[in-house]
């Protein structure tokens, strides 16, 4: 849901700046990377995936993949978000889209592949091998 609604921002965005351009009205899409939120932390506290879906045997590594305390270190404190938010929305001539947070760069690398080949390798990586670490750890 949460892709979902990522997916569905961005094309109201870039229909929004169509609609826009005539007025002079700069429409900007934020593409976030980490940054130091609750987020994670309301998710996990009520995450729970049911036994009989097709990703119950991946629910252990879903949950170390969004571990906070793994995240932490290396995402963007909110307040040096907003700013750069702010900053790069309010300029004179804008970026359409904002690439502001931490871990963008395979990210912006991402968005120039192959779709299918990208989707394949963020399974194996963030899902699969996870999981057969996190089972072998037992």
């Amino acid at each position: 849901i949460y892709s979902a609604s990522k997916a569905a921002l961005k094309s109201l965005t870039e229909a929004l700046y169509m609609e826009c351009l005539p007025f002079g009205l700069a429409v900007v899409y934020v593409n976030a990377g980490g940054v130091r939120t609750n987020i994670t932390n309301n998710m996990i506290a009520r995450f729970a995936i049911p036994p009989t879906t097709l990703y119950a045997p991946y629910e252990e590594a879903i949950r170390e993949e969004f571990n906070p305390q793994r995240m932490e270190p290396w995402a963007m404190p909110r307040e040096e978000f907003a700013k750069a938010v702010a900053e790069k929305s309010l300029a004179k001539k804008p970026e359409r889209v904002l690439w502001v947070g931490a871990g963008l760069t395979s990210m912006r690398i991402f968005s120039w592949l192959p779709r299918g080949f990208v989707l394949r390798l963020l399974w194996n990586e963030l899902a699969e091998k996870r999981k057969v670490s996190l089972d072998k750890s037992k």
